[in-house]
């Protein structure tokens, strides 16, 4: 054992002196040898370091010397058998409990700072741990636990500690018995206090690092159940969750925030044992609570939700709060403690203590309290910053709720509380909030069994949020956004106003519409998104308005609960001729949203007794000459950063998609998303595009990459295959599903004819029948049965004169039974309305019809792919089978090439086509998009967008606007050609293709024809720089009057009258000049080397030009001129430059 001497007497030496830093170099030296390690090992193993150390440790034990014996642990996992050797415990160091617990909070202090420094041996921790654990187990004190939940969590290597729940378990045990040898020394309430801390030590470790640790939450149940058997401690839990934020996913802590009692009854002992003193104590509390003093009120006032929850003690804690709250008269306070109880509320039925406020609030006021200028007077002082939210409770029940001094206030934070519980499904609908917060006229608020409500809810039943028709001015949440909705005068407030006026910034003044020549504002606070889809819906009505309550701009989407509110609305109003209009509801097939089928845009309805009048809801639209939107798009797209979307704007920033669906009126939408990153928005924009736009069909171009991309289910779709042929098996299985479809609604009408009290009825099978049945039997009953109702509404009536056989439910008011007969009689009306839909199929013969129809009419969706949808433009099949469709939408996804974006084109110029969006991770110059399609969007198409139809042909362009231009481009005999260029060797530049581009355009100018007007394209960079000093050499240094063409770019740019293009390095030179057609009106001249010319595309690729015209002539020159080559064409024009 070479060394081993030496060190031996290092270590004898460094430890007599205590030399910390020879220790640690020691160490340092040992574990870099491997030769000496095993001189280190044997020195370890017998015991001869440990006893040197224990022996010099002494009374008073130094941090330093504390920290090397943490390292001992640290560096060897043997060190445990050592320190139980030593009999630490025997030693009389520890015969004092102070020294005891200095000795332990010094070893968690090392161990805290070593795990800092050195993580890579955190294995070695646990040998430390278990050491700790013996000696706070047998010498168990308040003061250790609280130090040892602080420290020993905070260590890195605190997940590998597998005894801690060892510890953990035993420590219930232990408390107990601390609590046995000492209930003789301290009183009641100090041993309550005590295992308060311990419970708040507990939390606390969970709340650092217990959330990851898979052992802890059966220890903490466990130790819970000896903790929470006084009420006072299940208080103080219940604030210490909400002063250390844990996470809400956590089982354990979900328990004690909600049910701190119901959940943990099985473990502990039974309600009835519980110990009634704590509620007396409770009740002494809280009377001997000064009624002005606030912040103690606020604080008691936050624990009645869990005395609430004992069952028991139920009555008696009713009648204690009662009698407390009586008893405090300042409306300040009252209202500070409704704005925190609502936060705090957390039980099932919510309604009770806030009905026990509002009948408090109706003593204190008059009955004639005019609750309308009470809240105008402090709408001023009222600051939307200071209403409640999820990150201000604490603020709330501390007593920072300063603006809280009216009623109007206290509304505004019930509302809220409400509408938090809405979010977490303790309500059923949002009219059930509405109603809880209904105020009568002479201010009264009405509790939560009669109530007179001031808002009118149409529930749209897609997501939860309902679209709500105000006839007053009340700020309202709905699902998780506040909106506050206000109509203003003709002459709209400027946005420095509306700013000054609500106290938001601009970024929070969402949207303005203007609707009959008032606006409706929308305001948005701060930490809420706001959901755009529900705008059109959300509109606030004049208090004169007593007409129908619905209307739609478009097919609009309709449940079955919506419709009986327009009955009962028309009948509330008296209005029963326009349930006629009910017939119009022509419900679609099932297993996908309910859409209007026949289109109307407007409901007529009465106002005042005035003439009729339609009022219809104008959606925000991009104008079909302003250019496209252009937006970034995130893949979770909810971040929103500017809304002002006017004609002509070009957004950049992130949108929500709410806001891009209000914008696919018309036009082209240009979407810029992550790469790979899109699908989930392409699907959510498609059930967007169905569900606004229901009789369009869509056109969905994917990449072919994207194999398993498919429509979401619900939506009718059908997929091309390679051949632009339908899945002929998908269309077979959608017949067989309709004939199965059309065989049940006959079995219903059948059970329908049953049902009817009338006698001799016959019915087959057929469609036929059904028409019978419903024009002679149905309608006519229907008829006579609202009369019936009209004159007479009772339950009798509606039992005796209902002509189907269905009992009613005398139990229920009349208004319930005849909305329950209304829900049915639409369920019947929709059976029929579907039969209806299906009777073509039933008369089609043969399969090919069948399949051609189902396409017609039940699918919106054609999905095609890049892979052929490139190649197949060529041949117009695919624009043919658009226009046979005819598409209303084309969406591009994963638009990543140039070619596939390009590929779009022709259908600009579709009359059916009204919206083209594409959405990708890579635009090629995407200012020169922007630019080229300013002008050449969707729609009728201007005067400087008319094309020559020898080029609009090149796109299969169905317009052909030849008005208001010349008759041919003098000097050229074509419009349109390729002309022949030698080839080049080099495969970057063709030197003669350069030259001779530029000799055409030196030609064109020197016939008058301006340089703002001609754009040369090419192909590859290499090539635009040749043809930039070919031009800098002629055009500018030889001959300075001919000047500079507008461009010379590689990509596509502005539109311009005449377009010439290098084809050099152009594989597919056809696809290339259809591609420059696209921004060129007048002429477009090619050149490309013999050998890439398509056959067939032209007579001669010779360039022909006329002598003795130039551009602004009228009449033809018969005298023409070929042109053999590029030398050819450059000594033509340099002579016609020197005249």
């Amino acid at each position: 054992m070479t060394g081993l001497k030496v060190y031996s007497k290092k270590w004898k030496k460094g430890l007599k002196k205590f030399n910390s830093k020879l220790i640690n170099e020691i160490h340092e030296e040992l574990q870099q040898s491997a030769e000496l390690h095993s001189d280190y090992q044997y020195l370890i193993d017998t015991g001869y370091f440990h006893s040197v150390l224990w022996d010099n440790l002494g009374t008073a034990p130094s941090k330093e010397h504390v920290e090397l014996i943490v390292r001992l642990a640290v560096y060897d996992s043997t060190v445990n058998d050592s320190l139980n050797s030593c009999n630490l415990l025997e030693k009389d160091i520890l015969s004092s409990k102070e020294q005891f617990e200095v000795l332990i909070c010094t070893i968690l202090d090392s161990i805290t700072e070593i795990s800092k420094t050195d993580s890579s041996s955190y294995v070695y921790y646990e040998s430390c741990f278990d050491f700790l654990s013996l000696l706070i187990t047998e010498h168990l004190s308040n003061k250790l636990i609280e130090n040892y939940s602080k420290k020993m969590f905070t260590i890195s290597s605190w997940k590998y500690l597998k005894n801690v729940d060892e510890l953990l378990s035993t420590m219930p045990e232990t408390v107990q018995e601390l609590y046995t040898k000492e209930v003789g020394k301290k009183s009641k309430e100090e041993n309550e206090k005590v295992k308060d801390n311990w419970a708040y030590n507990l939390l606390n470790w969970y709340s650092v690092s217990g959330k990851n640790h898979p052992h802890l939450k059966t220890s903490i149940e466990k130790f819970l159940v000896v903790c929470l058997s006084s009420v006072s401690i299940r208080f103080s839990l219940r604030t210490l969750v909400k002063e250390i934020m844990v996470p809400e996913e956590d089982s354990v802590l979900r328990y004690i925030t909600y049910y701190p009692i119901d959940e943990f009854s099985y473990k502990m002992k039974s309600l009835e044992q519980l110990e009634t003193d704590q509620l007396e104590k409770f009740y002494r509390l809280q009377k001997t609570v000064s009624a002005s003093d606030s912040s103690d009120v606020l604080k008691w006032f936050t624990l009645l939700p869990s005395i609430y929850n004992l069952e028991e003690a139920d009555k008696s804690a009713r009648e204690v709060l009662s009698e407390f709250l009586y008893n405090i008269k300042d409306e300040r306070l009252l209202l500070e403690l409704a704005a925190s109880m609502n936060v705090c509320q957390h039980r099932k039925d919510p309604f009770d203590i806030p009905c026990i406020i509002k009948s408090i609030l109706n003593d204190l006021f008059p009955p004639n309290f005019d609750l309308k200028s009470s809240v105008a007077d402090n709408l001023d002082q009222f600051d939307k910053k200071d209403i409640p939210g999820n990150s201000e409770i604490e603020e709330v029940i501390s007593g920072r709720s300063a603006n809280f001094l009216s009623l109007h206030h206290f509304i505004q934070s019930t509302f809220l509380a409400y509408s938090q519980s809405y979010r977490k499904g303790s309500f059923k609908s949002t009219l059930e909030i509405l109603d809880r917060l209904s105020i009568s006229k002479s201010g009264e608020i009405k509790g939560s069994s009669k109530y007179s409500s001031p808002i009118k809810t149409i529930e749209l039943g897609l997501d939860g949020i309902s679209s709500v028709f105000l006839e007053k001015d009340i700020s309202f949440t709905v699902g998780n956004f506040i909106l506050l909705v206000e109509i203003l005068k003709p002459n709209p407030y400027g946005t420095g106003e509306l700013m000054k006026k609500y106290g938001v910034s601009s970024s929070q003044i969402c949207i303005v519409r203007s609707i009959k020549n008032k606006t409706c504002v929308v305001v948005k606070p701060n930490g809420f998104p706001v959901n755009l889809t529900h705008y059109n819906t959300i509109i606030k009505l004049p208090e004169d308005f007593n007409g129908i309550r619905l209307l739609l701009e478009k097919p609009n989407v309709i449940t079955s609960l919506q419709l009986p509110s327009l009955i009962e609305d028309l009948i509330t109003k008296n209005e029963f001729k326009h349930a006629k209009k009910l017939k119009e509801f022509k419900l679609d097939l099932p297993n996908s949203y309910q859409l209007l089928k026949k289109e109307f845009k407007e409901i007529e309805f009465e106002m005042n007794g005035q003439d009729r009048k339609r009022m219809k809801i104008e959606a925000r639209t991009v104008s079909q000459n302003s250019g496209p939107l252009m937006v970034n798009v995130d893949n979770t797209g909810v971040n929103i950063k500017e809304l002002d979307i006017s004609p002509g704007t070009s957004i950049e920033g992130e949108l929500s998609f709410e806001c891009l669906y209000s914008s696919f009126s018309s036009g082209l939408t240009i979407i810029k998303t992550l790469p790979f990153s899109n699908e989930t928005f392409t699907k959510s924009l498609l059930s967007n595009l169905l569900l606004n736009f229901p009789n369009e069909k869509i056109l969905v171009v994917v990449p072919d990459y994207a194999s398993d991309f498919k429509i979401e289910r619900g939506a009718r779709s059908i997929f091309l295959s390679g051949n632009l042929s339908f899945d002929l098996k998908q269309l077979d299985n959608k017949v067989k599903e309709l004939n199965s479809l059309q065989a049940t609604l006959f079995a219903k009408v059948d059970s329908l004819s049953n049902e009817l009290r009338l006698d001799n009825l016959n019915f087959s099978q057929s469609y036929e029948d059904s028409v019978i049945l419903l024009k002679r039997h149905i309608e006519p009953q229907w008829l006579k049965f609202l009369s019936k109702v009209k004159i007479t509404p009772s339950n009798e009536t509606l039992q005796s004169e209902y002509f189907f056989r269905q009992d009613i439910d005398k139990s229920l008011s009349f208004e319930a039974n005849l909305k329950k007969i209304m829900l049915s009689y639409i369920e019947v009306l929709s059976i029929f309305e579907q039969l209806k839909l299906l009777n073509p199929l039933r008369k089609l013969d043969n399969q090919s019809t069948r399949h051609s129809y189902i396409v017609n009419t039940y699918c919106n969706v054609v999905q095609a792919r890049y892979q052929f949808f490139r190649k197949e433009l060529q041949s117009s099949e695919l624009l043919s089978l658009s226009k046979k469709l005819r598409f209303g939408s084309v969406l591009l996804t994963e638009v990543h090439l140039k070619t596939a974006f390009e590929s779009l084109i022709p259908f600009y110029f579709i009359k059916s086509v009204k919206r083209v969006i594409v959405m990708g991770n890579e635009f090629v110059n995407r200012e020169s998009l922007v630019s080229k399609y300013k002008t050449r969007t969707l729609g009728p198409i201007g005067p400087e967008m008319h094309v020559r139809s020898e080029i609009s042909s090149l796109y299969h362009s169905e317009a052909k606007y030849l008005d208001e231009l010349p008759v041919f481009n003098g000097g050229f005999d074509k419009c349109v050609q390729i002309v022949e260029s030698k080839p080049d060797a080099h495969p970057r530049v063709n030197i003669d293709e350069a030259e001779y581009i530029v000799a055409i355009y030196q030609y064109m100018r020197a016939l008058g024809y301006k340089s703002n007007s001609i754009g040369i394209l090419c192909h590859s960079p290499f090539q635009q720089h040749l043809i930039n000093e070919v031009l800098n050499k002629k055009c500018v240094a030889t001959n300075c009057s001919t000047g500079l063409p507008h461009y010379v770019n590689t990509e596509l740019g502005e539109p311009l009258d005449y377009i010439l293009v290098s084809m050099h390095g152009c594989a597919n030179v056809l696809f290339e000049l259809k591609r420059a057609s696209t921004i060129s009106r007048l002429g477009l001249y090619a050149l490309s080397a013999g050998d890439n010319i398509p056959k067939g595309f032209q007579k001669s690729s010779k360039l022909r030009i006329r002598i003795g015209e130039d551009h602004a002539s009228t009449k033809r020159s018969k005298q023409t001129f070929q042109v053999e080559d590029s030398a050819h064409m450059v000594d033509y024009v340099s002579q016609l430059l020197k005249k």
